[in-house]
């Protein structure tokens, strides 16, 4: 009786589903003769959908080598819940190890088919170029999605190039119908739709649009390249140049409440109407830290054309460049429109809180293909540290993954910018117990070097690569990426103690030099200066080391060392010894920069003697009511000094006084780094 219990609970077991059972992998291969069983590179499948067809209901991943599947007899049809990727060579083990943008995976429909892939289940496509799919039928859906037809399917679409494709009625590149597809890293081109949508077309769907291009795609009615029709997609980090359609050139919003974030409109067009970015019909899209330049409109609205009937929230973007050959060269309202315009850059103005009519100084706007635009903001540009740091659906990062909320006019108090880009300006300073203060993060108290075993911080420097590096007076460093760095010397010098430290990049190599007080050099190359000046020097101790490149070939770095009294040792020439501020009538030198013409020299009541002007010795901070200065930053024409306690004076915007580290918990101030 128990033997047959057992063999009765044995066949049960055998005729259930399998739990947590692993995912399987098909290969494809389409320069195989003739199909394998899809289980390895060596036995792979030759076409796409074999490989769909073999695949488990869900979880399967189809593995497809790079090249050209001509798929003109029949569309892929996607049912299942499976991932289908491409961009291998053929030899991969893991899917991590493919090259999607080297190896090139295309699906051609040459024209012949209704649809390249037509998705009906939650799959995966990725790592592809998709094109000259046709959706030429009589009929829905047969006239929609000519690269992709999308239907009650929340799809990933990721890094595939969707290129060529048409629909006589919407979608030429996808039609996406219901649910919540996500589209990532895609690029969009040269898709036509004889009337909506020319890249893609969104009906009553809300899919999640990130990090993707669209350019030259064509709608002979609405939405060059993306029409929305009652749908709420979410459009974050996108570029819209050069499309062009009847109405909205880049965007048509038909009763539709999308979101567009950090997205960039560039040279759209209209062919005979209105809103040559974006055209909003009953429709009130949320459209924050966006940049419009170079759009046109034949009629109306260069940038923006609301009807009556919409109500869009524009906040933190950059209108400016674009015209109308009748009215609104930048955002047109019709008659009963609702606008709400706040804190942007409008060409011509608008009313509304925090608005400006200023000329943003973009980087570069000239080059004839706006793809190379460059919509970066100029170190003075008006839009920087004006924004709203409570705008609706404000992003955390700008375009390319800068911090929002940075600090770039330098007065510590971060203010999100206007436009796509996030004027990037950070200042740090260094107290000696190692403790950091960011103008952008705040205090750094926890981690080393806060607590430190060695004593106390004496520099900050960054290295070519961005890495943090800190200097303890022993000469013990310590690495942001690596940490202490405590068995080498200077950490166990047998001179004085370490005061000021140098990173360099040239050639090819990276390497520091740590000055010490009594003049003697620690390079990471060459190890100990010790008997050259000014290891033994007739004047007061070393302050601080700048390196420079010789002028004089062969091309070299050059040591400046400043001392106490402000004469300047240099490896090439030796020492400057009469002239001022070598005999200052002032306080000590605390610090050495080179500029344009020469260089500048700090000392530590905050007078400044230049090497090619001289003194400034009558304004702040050479009388300052707060602690003696310790260093000197040079930007541009002016300059920037810290003083000891942590205050910071700004030859352009005066003393910082009231934001830390002005009253740190910590000890003393001892380096500012500007970058």
């Amino acid at each position: 009786m128990k033997k047959l219990f057992s063999v009765l609970c044995l066949l049960i077991f055998l005729t259930l589903p399998a739990i947590g059972a692993q995912a399987d992998t098909w290969y494809v291969d389409g320069d195989v003769s003739s199909s394998g069983d899809g289980t390895s590179w060596a036995e792979a499948f030759k076409t796409i959908q074999e490989g769909i067809d073999a695949a488990a209901t869900s979880g399967d991943e189809i593995w497809v080598k790079q090249g050209t599947y001509d798929i003109s007899s029949a569309q892929i049809d996607v049912n299942k819940a499976v991932g289908i990727y491409g961009g291998f060579d053929g030899t991969e083990t893991l899917r991590d190890e493919r090259d999607w943008k080297n190896n090139v995976t295309t699906v051609d429909g040459w024209n012949s088919i209704y649809h390249c892939f037509y998705v009906t289940a939650n799959a995966t496509i990725d790592g592809f170029t998709i094109t000259r799919g046709i959706a030429n039928g009589s009929s829905h859906p047969d006239d929609k999605g000519g690269g992709i037809y999308l239907s009650s399917s929340s799809i990933t679409i990721a890094n595939c190039t969707i290129y060529n494709n048409r629909a006589d009625y919407g979608g030429g590149g996808i039609y996406s119908y219901l649910y919540y597809p996500t589209i990532t890293n895609c690029t969009f081109s040269d898709n036509t739709a004889s009337e909506d949508g020319g890249g893609i077309y969104n009906s009553s769907s809300s899919p999640t649009i990130t990090n993707c291009t669209f350019s030259d795609n064509i709608a002979y009615s609405y939405g060059g390249g993306i029409y929305n029709h009652y749908s709420h997609p979410t459009t974050t980090n996108c570029t819209f140049s050069e499309n062009r359609g009847f109405h909205g050139g880049g965007i048509y919003n038909e009763s539709a409440d999308p979101t567009i974030t950090n997205c960039s409109f560039k040279k759209n067009e209209t062919t005979a109407a209105n809103g040559g970015g974006i055209y909003n019909e009953s429709a009130d899209p949320t459209i924050t830290n966006c940049t419009f330049s170079g759009n046109t409109a034949d009629q109306y609205g260069g940038a923006i054309y609301n009807d009556s009937s919409s109500g869009p929230t524009i906040t933190n973007c950059i209108l400016w460049g674009d015209t109308a050959a009748t009215s609104g060269p930048e955002i047109y309202d019709a008659t009963g429109s609702s606008p709400i315009v706040t804190y942007c850059d409008v060409e011509g103005g608008y009313t509304g809180t925090g608005n400006i009519d200023e000329d943003p100084l973009f980087v570069d706007v000239t080059d004839p293909d706006p793809a190379n635009w460059d919509l970066h903001l100029q170190s003075t540009s008006p839009c920087i540290d004006v924004g709203d740091n409570s705008a609706p659906w404000m992003p955390d990062e700008d375009f390319e993954g800068d911090l929002r909320k940075i600090d770039g006019d330098g007065d510590w108090d971060p203010v999100v910018d206007m436009g796509v880009d996030e004027y990037f300006a950070a200042m740090e300073i260094l107290h000696k117990d190692g403790a950091i203060v960011s103008n952008n993060t705040g205090w750094d108290l926890t981690t080393p070097p806060y607590y430190a075993a060695s004593n106390y911080a004496v520099d900050l420097e960054f290295d070519s690569d961005g890495t943090m590096v800190i200097l303890h007076r022993q000469g013990a460093l310590w690495w942001s990426d690596t940490g202490w760095v405590l068995d080498t010397p200077p950490y166990y010098p047998g001179n004085d103690y370490a005061r000021a430290l140098e990173t360099m990049l040239w050639m090819t190599s990276e390497y520091y030099v740590i000055l010490h007080k009594d003049g003697a050099i620690y390079s990471s190359e060459s190890g100990w200066n010790l008997d050259t000046p000014p290891y033994y020097s007739g004047t007061e101790y070393a302050r601080d080391i700048e390196i420079t490149i010789s002028a004089m070939q062969p091309f070299h770095p050059v040591n400046n060392i400043l001392h106490k009294d402000g004469a300047i040792w240099n490896s090439d020439n030796g020492w400057n010894l009469a002239t001022p501020p070598y005999y200052p009538g002032t306080d000590y030198a605390v610090d050495l920069e080179f500029k344009t013409g020469g260089y500048a020299i700090l000392h530590r009541e905050g007078a400044i003697w230049y090497s090619d002007t001289g003194w400034v010795l009558d304004t702040p901070p050479y009388y300052p009511g707060t602690d003696y200065a310790v260093d000197l930053e040079l930007l541009g024409d002016g300059y920037t000094i810290l003083h000891k306690e942590g205050a910071i004076y700004d030859s352009v915007d005066g003393w910082i006084l009231s934001t830390p580290s002005y009253y740190p918990g910590s000890e003393w101030a001892v380096d500012l780094e500007v970058r």
